[in-house]
């Protein structure tokens, strides 16, 4: 992970106009025939996030001035740099690492109480589960979430 973190009291990016982006991992030849081949050329890549952030002016103050500092005084000099950063993806909320792909637009005024300031995060690795075990069985995690529930409500407790 980067040495980094978004500043603590900085708000989660907004769900409206939130998405991933995924490289491609796959080179494709064009061949006489007018056939494709398609091969893997990387193992990993990353991924985009097109991301809003809404602050407080306070909060836009804050940003901004983390946004500018250079490393040594805690900022990411002006995008530049790799730093952590809490995003919910399908895998759940967690901290990724990531850098502006080119700088932030905005900021630009909402309501005359919030200002909006919209980016493309560059997610160091696309957000998947490494527990390819899961494959083999499907239908067990596909419904996790109801052997979860079932545990937590009618185990009797100890």
């Amino acid at each position: 992970m980067a040495n980094i973190d978004y500043p603590v009291g900085l708000p989660m990016p907004l769900q409206e106009g939130y998405g991933l982006q995924h490289v491609s991992t796959n080179q494709v030849t064009e061949m006489d025939s007018g056939k494709r081949r398609r091969r893997q050329r990387f193992r990993t890549v990353p991924s985009n996030a097109s991301v809003k952030f809404r602050c407080t002016e306070q909060q836009a103050q804050l940003f901004e001035m983390w946004f500018a500092a250079s490393v040594d005084q805690g900022g990411i000099a002006n995008g530049t740099i790799y730093f952590n950063c809490r995003l919910r993806t399908p895998i759940g909320i967690r901290d990724y690492e990531c850098c502006f792909d080119d700088g932030y637009s905005g900021p630009t005024l909402i309501g005359g109480r919030y200002w909006d300031y919209t980016a493309n995060l560059e997610l160091k690795e696309r957000p998947i589960l490494k527990d390819y075990e899961w494959l083999q069985f499907p239908d067990m995690f596909l419904g996790a979430s109801i052997i979860d529930r079932a545990i937590n409500q009618e185990w009797p407790e100890a």
